[in-house]
């Protein structure tokens, strides 16, 4: 079971004015829950992912993606390492820019923290002395379909610079994201940090993610037909929740029909947190067949020692031809 240790120096319950005016509007249910509990509970040791989602009656799952999107958002910091889930609420000023961190400790800092503060002399001096940062403009112009500006380029620059990612890789990044209509260069910077994070440095790994992401839209999309949802996109926390079927607990297409199926029985409608515990209940029983099988075969009578001597092997052979005569 993961602790949750959470640093913030105040513990009064308190919630900042711009995370309800800017970040809560745009987030999902449970993200915001969760956030809320969080803070509301700073100072209780005994505070653990398990014992956040019972309260909040969310899966695990969902806990540590909400703490990863408010990561993303620059709301939290959140560290997830050595048996320790580590939250760090950090301080906005009204336009939701970080002030300072209430808590300062390298160890703890993510391996990208914060880019470089680039001028434009330093993008001005790279335009003229490397090829590479002018081809990856250019590209980069090309694939967004408008002219960079300064600070898009001081963006695109530190993918090279600071994050150290190849040209081949940072335009196959752009091409990604472009395809999947996220042309925003926040969004995109977003997806470059998680590449370097990963280690995706070369193009065989920028190859496979991207394949593996691709292959999680089509997933997505075939669940959507078998719940019947069309017209509409998945909300956050529906894609949340589709998500974990397919990457958590491994459903298959025939798992998520008949899952669908009990829920509308049972229910009268689509309902997606019941849909989720009958999933975990399929899962499991698959399990226990899986373990029953490889106890017996098909005969109760038959072993599966394969440690037969050559005696028993001749005996049987004489069995099976006298049989057959």
């Amino acid at each position: 079971m993961k602790n949750l240790h959470i640093k913030k120096k105040e513990s009064v319950f308190s919630v900042p004015t711009v995370f309800v005016d800017r970040y809560m509007p745009s987030a999902d249910e449970v993200s915001v829950k969760v956030y809320l509990y969080l803070l509301c509970h700073l100072n209780d040791a005994n505070l653990t992912i398990e014992n956040t989602a019972v309260s909040l009656g969310v899966t695990d799952a969902k806990v540590i993606k909400a703490l990863k999107y408010w990561h993303e958002q620059s709301v939290i910091n959140f560290d997830d390492a050595d048996g320790a889930c580590c939250v760090e609420f950090v301080k906005l000023d009204a336009e939701g820019i970080v002030v300072q961190s209430d808590v300062k400790n390298a160890d703890e800092k993510p391996a990208f923290a914060e880019p470089p503060k680039y001028l434009v002399k330093d993008i001005n001096t790279a335009l003229k002395n490397d090829k590479n940062v002018r081809d990856m403009f250019l590209i980069a112009e090309q694939l967004l379909g408008k002219p960079l500006n300064h600070n898009d380029m001081k963006t695109m620059y530190s993918f090279y610079d600071w994050l150290k990612l190849p040209i081949d890789v940072i335009v196959m990044l752009l091409e990604h994201c472009t395809s999947i209509k996220k042309m925003d260069l926040r969004y995109i910077e977003k997806v470059a940090i998680t590449w370097a994070d990963k280690g995706i440095d070369n193009f065989e790994k920028a190859n496979v993610y991207i394949k593996g992401q691709a292959k999680l839209a089509r997933a997505e999309k075939k669940v959507k037909r078998i719940l019947q949802i069309s017209g509409r996109d998945l909300t956050e926390l529906e894609t949340e929740f589709v998500r974990t079927w397919l990457q958590d607990y491994k459903a298959t297409e025939a798992n998520i029909k008949e899952a669908y199926e009990i829920t509308v029985i049972n229910t009268g409608k689509m309902n997606f947190k019941y849909m989720d515990a009958v999933l975990k209940n399929l899962g499991k029983e698959t399990e226990d067949k899986k373990g029953a099988s490889k106890k017996k075969t098909t005969f109760d009578n038959f072993t599966t020692d394969n440690n037969i001597s050559d005696f028993e092997k001749k005996m049987i052979a004489r069995r099976m031809n006298g049989a057959q005569n």
